[in-house]
């Protein structure tokens, strides 16, 4: 979402080289973005709280929230 925000569209093969080109376009209003961005801050300060630290070392979890985080930043 974030790069379609930027971009205008994602590109699938950018993803994975595999594909064949295809644009995706995401268009999400204001709130949602920023319910995402709300969601993103919560997974950041406590990812070891979700069910999906039940299935991936607490290392990955702490890993993904600083990506997260990241990708919320870039959100404000």
């Amino acid at each position: 979402m974030l790069e379609s925000h930027k971009s205008g569209y994602v590109d699938l093969h950018d993803l994975d080289e595999a594909r064949q080109p295809c644009k995706l376009y995401i268009d999400a209003s204001e709130e949602k973005r920023n319910q995402l961005r709300d969601e993103l801050y919560k997974f950041s300060r406590n990812p070891l709280a979700y069910e999906l630290a039940d299935l991936v070392p607490a290392d990955d979890m702490r890993k993904l929230a600083e990506k997260a985080k990241m990708i919320a930043d870039e959100r404000v």
